[in-house]
This record gives C-alpha cells, structure tokens and sequence, in this order.
C-alpha cells in the first residue's frame, strides 16, 4: 500500500501534483523488487485522479477507480491503449457522478476499454455498500492482471 508524502493535491509541486511522483515512484520499486510484471491501479477519489495520471506506465493494463475526482479538464493521454473502469454513486456530494461518466466517454476514444459503473444510491464513501465496491474492485482488477477484460 502507497502512502502519499504530502497531502492533498498541491499541484504546483516540482514534478507534478504531490502524489503523482509518489505514485511513479512506488511504481518504479514494484518494478524493481517484481520485474516487468502487469499492474492493474486501484484509487478511490484523488487516488484515482492519481492513477490516471500514472497510467501511462508500461507495467500498467488498466485502472479501477473508484467515486474518482476527475475534473473537467483532467486528462485522457496516460490511459491510451489501457482500460478503465470506473465506479460512481449518484449520491456522491464530494466527487462527481456527471463529471465521472463524462471522463470515462471522453477516455473511451483513447482506451482499450472504458466502463462506468453506476453504483446507484451510493455516496462517496466506501462504507455503505462496502461489498459492492469491493466487488468491483476485485472482479475489474483482476480482469485487468488476467488480461479478460
């Protein structure tokens, strides 16, 4: 498990927004300790704002995100020829539904796939419908690794 080691987005950082050099750089480790071995990302909200925008690592097949922040401008380039997946409830007031679907179309012209998943009445946070959201979580992911989806 990654931990960031600064908060929030802070995206005048050198190199990016704060965690986008952590993300790189616990990807670089897992290379180092694993070999070249498939990656599949899992965030949920600026976790998976963070996944997209590591993505574009050769290790990396694809990225579950989860009730993601995806602003309007964030951008579809890491994901190309990767999949996505991407899970949202209607009832999210932190993140937002319209903003999620919208990322995911704008990224299915560049993906391998592209998949939003409405989670209905569900909020932003993974406690209420804990096993739904691990379900997708699990079942996507590792389609990811196995190379089925």
């Amino acid at each position: 498990m990654m931990r960031y080691a600064v908060t929030g987005w802070n995206a005048d950082t050198p190199g990016g927004p704060a965690p986008i050099p952590d993300a790189r750089a616990a990807l670089a480790e897992l290379r180092h300790e694993l070999g070249d071995i498939p990656v599949a990302l899992l965030g949920h909200s600026m976790g998976a704002r963070t996944a997209v925008a590591v993505a574009d690592d050769p290790s990396v097949t694809g990225v579950v995100a989860l009730a993601p922040w995806f602003p309007p401008y964030e951008s579809v380039d890491g994901l190309y020829g990767k999949h996505l997946v991407a899970a949202h409830g209607r009832r999210d007031r932190i993140t937002s539904y319209a903003h999620t679907a919208a990322y995911v179309e704008r990224a299915s012209r560049v993906t391998a796939s592209a998949r939003m998943i409405d989670m209905g009445g569900l909020g932003h946070y993974l406690i209420a419908g804990s096993q739904r959201w691990n379900d997708v979580a699990l079942s996507h992911a590792s389609a990811m690794l196995e190379g089925s989806i």
